[in-house]
């Protein structure tokens, strides 16, 4: 068998990288390379499956402006283009405040959830305050404290909530937005049965929505108009406190990646914006009003000449608020405080009367004299909603002009407390005022209805009523005007 030296196979192998040399480079190692080559390493083909980034920007500014500016600038419920650079500008003149930027990015057909907040615990349920079971025997107070003692707690998150879910046309520039964002706040605390073994509730804010809306890729758009935290003050009651003179704008822009310049297509399904206002005026400037201006279907008239009544503070906007809405579908949106109350209580408790300062009683005579009654201990408490509700499903005609609403607006205040029961009985319980209408109504897009008339709410009383409420009256109202935007 022939054998090859050493030499000539060296010389083979040395040969053969030569030759191949240009095919046989290692690959290089991407995570080494410079960060341009690792760019173009990554397909921008995401398989056909749109993702959707999601900006929602939200706005403090008066009342009174936020009102003007979208009558005013809001021409179009898909694009607040005009309107937010109106804003923008009063946030460049300090006359309106950025308050919160949340941001979150979609997988079409799929479901996102941000959260930024803190867990608040506060207990919902109390034992009532008991007998000892032993007394002392020593100099000092008497005897022990029992007191009312919380046995179930819950939690509540306080911040910001955003929940959303995009599907994305096949035009890739049209979004249908599935959006809930929720926005908590902790303002006080309330305490009920007001001694020693007091039961205290937090009052909390809150300003939601939920519905769903159609958005053009990157394109503005006024998602809703809240009432922000009304922040107690000093020596005034959470419940007592008025609304606050700012609103809250919140606006959304939804981008679906790699599509920025594509055109969205004609559809069928439409959208709508409602806006909404309470005002409060004398009645015989309502009635004058109403007189010279019929029918009350075709409001723009009126709600023009009560311009001037607001300017020079005859008449009051007491209230506004905005929400869109897809046709065919139902959104809701809310402003205000829970106010929590008792439901259910225990009657008053016999307990050793710990702030005396004698001896320790050594018979029954002075223990007795040495007992009292505690107030009636609430065991269980509900929450209601202070402030606006609005509630509505949209229908648009085959013209595109003509929209079908069913609507539900909602006002309640709290107007103060009645007392029932004598002496350590005595509970107390919380008067409202609302004011609610519903129905379904035909109106034109752009146009102005005057959808109802109440009666205003009295001024909340700090004191507790212990008896009836001798009859008022009533010398102003509070229209309502509802006004839809396609």
């Amino acid at each position: 068998m022939n054998r090859l030296s050493p030499v000539l196979i060296f010389t083979a192998l040395a040969l053969t990288g030569h030759l191949h040399g240009q095919e046989a480079k290692p690959a290089r190692d991407p995570f080494l390379a410079p960060p341009e080559e690792i760019l173009a390493l990554i397909p921008d083909d995401t398989g056909g499956v749109a993702q959707v980034s999601l900006q929602l920007d939200w706005i403090s500014l008066p009342h009174a402006d936020a009102n003007r500016l979208i009558r005013q600038e809001l021409k179009s419920s898909q694009d607040a283009t005009a309107l937010r650079k109106a804003v923008d500008g009063m946030i460049a003149a300090k006359k309106a405040t950025l308050l919160d930027i949340n941001t979150l990015i979609v997988r079409g057909g799929q479901r996102s959830k941000l959260e930024t907040i803190g867990e608040k615990p506060y207990p919902t349920e109390f034992d009532p305050p008991g007998i000892p079971q032993s007394f002392g025997t020593s100099t000092g107070p008497a005897f022990p404290t029992n007191p009312t003692t919380p046995n179930i707690f819950t939690f509540r998150n306080i911040g910001h909530t955003v929940e959303v879910e995009a599907t994305v046309g096949e035009d890739r520039a049209t979004i249908d937005l599935n959006l809930a964002p929720e926005w908590i706040e902790h303002l006080a605390d309330i305490i009920w049965s007001p001694d020693t073994r007091e039961c205290q509730q937090p009052v909390f804010h809150h300003c939601k929505m939920s519905g769903q809306l159609l958005a053009r890729s990157g394109v503005w758009q006024l998602a809703g108009l809240f009432t922000p935290p009304s922040w107690p003050v000093k020596d005034t009651p959470a419940e007592l406190m008025p609304l606050p003179d700012h609103r809250v704008m919140l606006f959304i822009r939804a981008t679906v990646h790699g599509a920025e310049n594509a055109a969205p297509a004609d559809s069928s399904v439409k959208q709508c914006g409602l806006l909404a206002e309470w005002i409060e005026l004398d009645q015989q400037i309502l009635s004058v009003l109403l007189n010279a201006n019929q029918p009350a279907g075709k409001a723009d008239a009126l709600r023009a000449a009560l311009q001037p009544h607001l300017a020079d503070g005859s008449a009051k906007l007491i209230e506004t608020t905005f929400l869109q809405c897809r046709g065919g579908q139902r959104s809701k949106i809310e402003s205000g405080r829970e106010y929590p109350y008792p439901t259910e209580f225990d009657p008053p408790a016999i307990i050793p009367d710990t702030d005396s300062e004698s001896p320790a009683p050594s018979s029954t005579a002075a223990i007795a004299r040495n007992l009292r009654l505690t107030n009636a201990t609430p065991n269980s408490f509900t929450v209601r909603n202070l402030g606006v509700t609005m509630e509505y499903e949209c229908t648009v005609g085959e013209s595109g002009v003509t929209i079908d609403l069913n609507i539900a607006p909602e006002f309640v205040t709290f107007t103060g407390l009645d007392s029932f029961g004598r002496g350590a009985s005595t509970v107390l319980q919380p008067r409202f005022h609302t004011m609610k209408q519903t129905a379904q109504l035909l109106v034109r897009a752009g146009q102005t209805v005057l959808y109802g008339t109440f009666d205003p709410p009295p001024a909340p009383e700090a004191a507790p009523r212990t008896t009836a409420r001798p009859p008022v009256k009533m010398d102003r109202r509070v229209v309502l005007f509802v006004r839809p935007v396609l």
